[in-house]
């Protein structure tokens, strides 16, 4: 009887533990994740509509709740001051700095990524692209999406007025010369095609003015101080502000691809992303090239990302590296930007087939190799803001370039002086 009820008692610990095991083997940590835009028809949430039918399987330690919405930054800072922030967040390059310097964001976890230093996390990526991630020699995040400069061109174009396809320009000096020959004007007012299209509205400017410095061999801030008055910044933007002046081969167009398109400019300056717009509306056979740089031997221009950043409040912070690791994959690389045109860096044989059927993008994957971040500040607004300013004055000659750069440097020093 003794036995019997021992035998009984030890089946039935068995079959608690095994209870117990089944259950705790069920169990699911919970990260949660904001993504940009509208689930149902914004870009990332195509994209996530197709991961999601495989992370459950792929990731079953994991319950991931994908949340949607505008705005990330300031909804992030009062989820954070209230202690209820994602474990999550997507943000752009420019709003980093203050989640970075408050200690919002974590730095990245290499362990989960497999790599155990900043050498390995480099083999992850094309050539070049940490420098479109580094943030104060610390990486805080993983792009899923980096946007690159290069310049469109229309070969049919070229060949129409008498410009060989072996004249496509690297520097700006070439493009002035060759942009010259497509001037052409009916009454010597407007302009029937110019030589070069290029955006100045939004934050265009600002792209363009930090990448102009750094192609003369400084930045916008050098050892906490502005540049933009420097001997170079001068050099640089009067370089630029010509081409709407003494080497005129362009004028302001409202929607600037759409004269490329038109064909009335036979070059254009856009991001990388546009490719695939685009293509789609484009009636002639058109090609890609590097972005132009003052110097071959000096090429420099801007990027700008977005990408997947852990709270620093976060208590599942390696489930939610994971989960950031999952998304942007190699294996998910093809589908964010098949999807939503959206470019991660990932390193792998997938940018081949791409490249194969959009030959179009092969530059602008190789301007990561010289591609540093745009300007990124925690008063990034204002900078900019006050940048465009400038661009408005140099473009309408309200004063001389000198000038205007140098009452923009005082007050971009006034913001950083937060007077």
């Amino acid at each position: 009887m003794t036995r019997r009820l021992l035998t009984v008692l030890s089946v039935s610990l068995l079959a608690v533990a095994l209870a117990s095991g089944f259950a705790f083997a069920q169990e699911r940590t919970k990260v949660t994740v904001w993504l940009i835009g509208q689930e149902e028809t914004g870009s990332y949430g195509q994209v996530w509509k197709i991961i999601k039918e495989h992370i459950e399987n792929d990731l079953p330690h994991i319950e991931v709740d994908m949340q949607f919405g505008v705005s990330p930054d300031t909804r992030y800072t009062v989820a954070y001051a209230a202690g209820i922030a994602p474990d999550v967040v997507t943000l752009a390059t420019q709003m980093a700095p203050a989640f970075i310097n408050q200690g919002m964001v974590s730095p990245l976890d290499f362990e989960v990524f497999g790599v155990s230093n900043v050498d390995e996390f480099r083999e992850l990526f094309y050539a070049g692209a940490l420098r479109s991630i580094y943030f104060q020699d610390e990486i805080y995040y993983f792009p899923v999406e980096v946007t690159t400069w290069g310049m469109y061109y229309n070969p049919e174009m070229m060949d129409r007025f008498g410009v060989g396809r072996d004249q496509v320009p690297r520097t700006w000096d070439e493009l002035i010369t060759v942009g010259k020959r497509f001037m052409q004007s009916a009454d010597g007012e407007t302009w029937d095609t110019v030589g070069l299209a290029l955006n100045r509205g939004w934050r265009w400017p600002s792209y363009r003015y930090v990448a102009l410095l750094r192609q003369a061999g400084t930045d916008w801030l050098v050892n906490g101080e502005p540049m933009f008055d420097s001997p170079q910044a001068i050099e640089a933007i009067s370089l630029y502000a010509s081409l709407f002046h003494e080497n005129q081969i362009t004028h302001t167009f409202s929607e600037p691809a759409r004269a490329f398109i038109n064909q009335q400019a036979a070059f254009y300056l856009g991001p990388s992303y546009e490719i695939f717009t685009l293509r789609d509306q484009i009636p002639f056979e058109w090609a890609t090239a590097a972005y132009p740089a003052i110097d071959v031997n000096n090429r420099v221009s801007t990027s700008y990302a977005w990408g997947l950043f852990v709270n620093s409040q976060s208590q599942v912070k390696k489930e939610a590296w994971e989960v950031v690791k999952y998304l942007t994959s190699e294996r998910w690389a093809p589908t964010w930007l098949a999807t939503s045109s959206l470019l991660i860096p990932r390193a792998g044989d997938w940018i081949m087939d791409v490249i194969a059927t959009q030959p179009q993008l092969a530059p602008f994957i190789m301007e990561l190799e010289v591609a540093q971040l745009e300007l990124f500040h925690e008063k990034y607004g204002q900078i900019v803001s006050e940048i465009t300013t400038a661009d408005n004055q140099i473009i309408a000659r309200t004063d001389s370039v000198s000038n205007i750069l140098t009452q923009l440097n005082e007050r971009i020093r006034g913001i950083l002086m937060g007077d």
